[in-house]
């Protein structure tokens, strides 16, 4: 009977302590309050930028959480933007709690990860290139926490680059790309479809993009440090410049061809003419015609005409011949160099702000392409000047 008495009391006494126990765990929940965003240099510095690694450190009943979450289901997120693809190291536990962090990376070649910084980036325009920005985690498929930054001074910013640097290479690329086409404008082959000739509208468009984009690339690699990626977008667009430029010299050398031919014909016909009429007039002397001694007069005038012709059509500056097809201004010709001047605007204008390439909608390259094409199916029948 004592011993019955023991069990029971030992029973009695141990369900409140698992009791007060189990209310205690239970009551510990993840609060927003756990996460804090720790500085560099002894937390004195929030300023980040492209390569460094992002800690954040967690604390309280979100450990217990965090722990159970994979790496892959932590996601980051900056001005709700998710920033996917963000590689993460192995959370470290330390004495104040549990470490995370992620490393501020941009992978070219990653196309999510590519995206969500041109979003972000692309929100942040006119912003400068130093932002302040609100971060957010997402724990598994929940949704995410923003991370409380109540210190003025001590909220997270992100730089890609140094603003005076990016505004230097700007600059440098820009001069680089007007002073390279300008000298193209003044070689005598380059740019046109004969020496000291007509400027090509086809070549100068292919000389365009094909500076632009290695200009663009040039200077995003020596900003970031990354190889850009080069969207399929913008190789399309260089695919339709040099279609366009290769299909021009097609067609300008067979009209060139086709001219020579021309002439040589008119050479050997007044030449066979005049030694007919030469013939005529030793045979006959005195007696021969006043008409036919006009004629090879005529022919010999017409020859030596076409011998002081000139090989090539004489230019009439670069914008004249890029957008007159002979008779004066030319739409379809105009149209191809407005949309070129404007697409290279906007080019220019994306990379300066987002340090990456953009991606044109399929729309803006079917225009170009139909552009191109109305150009080149009108440069049949254009006069070869």
């Amino acid at each position: 009977m004592r011993y019955l008495i023991l069990i029971f009391m030992c029973i009695f006494l141990t369900v409140p302590v698992a009791a007060s126990a189990q209310s205690a765990s239970t009551n510990e929940k993840c609060q927003i309050s756990d996460f804090a965003i720790m500085g560099k240099n002894n937390g004195a510095d929030f300023l980040y930028k492209m390569g460094e690694n992002l800690k954040i450190k967690v604390t309280g009943g979100c450990i217990e959480v965090v722990k159970k979450v994979s790496r892959s289901n932590l996601v980051l997120y900056f001005d709700d933007v998710e920033m996917t693809g963000l590689r993460m190291d192995r959370p470290q536990i330390t004495n104040g709690g549990l470490v995370l962090s992620f490393y501020l990376i941009r992978d070219s070649e990653n196309e999510s990860n590519r995206k969500a910084w041109n979003k972000l980036l692309t929100k942040q325009q006119g912003r400068g290139y130093i932002m302040t920005l609100p971060v957010a985690l997402a724990l598994g498929n929940g949704p995410a926490l923003s991370i409380p930054q109540p210190d003025q001074d001590k909220r997270f910013q992100f730089y890609i680059v140094n603003e005076t640097k990016a505004n230097w290479t700007i600059l440098i690329c820009l001069v680089i790309f007007f002073g390279s086409y300008y000298l193209l404008i003044k070689n005598p082959t380059v740019l046109r479809d004969q020496k000291n000739g007509y400027y090509s509208l086809g070549k100068s468009q292919m000389a365009f993009w094909g500076l632009l984009v290695a200009l663009a690339f040039t200077g995003i690699w020596f900003l970031t440090g990354t190889m850009e990626h080069i969207p399929d977008q913008v190789l399309i667009l260089i695919g339709i410049s040099g279609a366009t430029g290769l299909s021009a010299i097609v067609i300008g050398e067979n009209k060139i061809a086709a001219s020579q031919l021309k002439m040589e014909t008119n050479i050997r016909s007044l030449q066979a003419e005049q030694k007919q009429l030469e013939t005529e007039l030793n045979a006959s002397g005195s007696s021969f015609p006043p008409g036919s001694m006009e004629r090879l007069v005529q022919i010999k005038a017409e020859m030596e005409k076409l011998s002081l012709q000139p090989d090539a059509p004489q230019s009439d500056g670069f914008l004249r011949d890029i957008c007159n097809n002979g008779d004066g201004l030319s739409f379809h010709r105009l149209q191809v160099v407005m949309w070129t001047l404007i697409l290279g605007v906007v080019f220019i204008n994306d990379v300066s702000k987002v340090m990456s390439m953009p991606e044109f909608s399929n729309t803006l390259l079917m225009l170009m392409g139909i552009s191109s094409g109305t150009y080149l199916g009108f440069k049949f029948p254009e006069k070869y000047k």
